[in-house]
């Protein structure tokens, strides 16, 4: 059964996940407010580029639309499916310390008793290049938000959700509806970077 949004029609999970809800996804994006990240800027200025490179050559999420972006891929969900079958990286080990605090700030905003975070990475887009639209088909992104924190970005960069655009702003964080067509354009010349995880309440955790 397909589920209905603001009008519009988001198809149904794959497969129905015992004892996991579905989450309630924004219509576009929706602003969380403002967050803390100076924990995670101070992380980028340890990561030197052959760090991502090297981290990106090994990342989970090859995908097409991804040929300009590079990834630092700190959690993953197996094969797509249920977010409560995940993994970490040993980057995560390395560095949970600067990541959990925006995350927990952010987890809190949704009142949930079990907050669970089966997915994180950093994403750096290259200077005017661009993420082809897409849509995140996997089983399991309809049982999570998707959550982005811009850490370094300019007006230039525009976010392409639906027939939309919007400009997401350093110091803010957002829910993305990654089930709709999204995508970005980077027209300013320096590299945009976000920090990009999954949040749900898993209640029998």
């Amino acid at each position: 059964m397909d589920v209905n949004i603001s009008g519009m029609q988001l198809p149904a999970p794959t497969i129905a996940l015992p004892n996991l809800q579905p989450v309630h996804k924004p219509a576009t994006i929706k602003n969380l407010g403002s967050v803390n990240i100076e924990p995670l800027l101070l992380l980028l200025q340890k990561l030197p580029d052959s760090y991502w490179n090297n981290e990106n050559r090994f990342k989970e999420n090859k995908f097409q639309v991804f040929h300009s972006t590079q990834h630092i891929v700190f959690r993953f969900i197996e094969n797509f499916m249920d977010p409560r079958v995940f993994y970490s990286e040993p980057s995560w080990k390395l560095f949970q310390h600067s990541l959990l605090p925006v995350m927990n700030e952010v987890a809190a905003r949704y009142d949930y008793a079990h907050p669970q975070f089966p997915k994180a990475m950093l994403a750096r887009l290259n200077a005017g290049a661009n993420i082809d639209q897409h849509k995140d088909n996997g089983n399991s992104n309809h049982y999570v938000h998707k959550i982005h924190v811009p850490l370094l970005s300019t007006p230039k960069v525009k976010f392409l959700e639906g027939k939309q655009t919007f400009f997401l702003k350093p110091g803010n964080a957002y829910e993305v509806n990654n089930l709709i067509a999204h995508g970005v354009v980077n027209d300013s010349e320096q590299d945009r970077i976000h920090f990009i995880f999954e949040l749900f309440n898993d209640e029998h955790s």
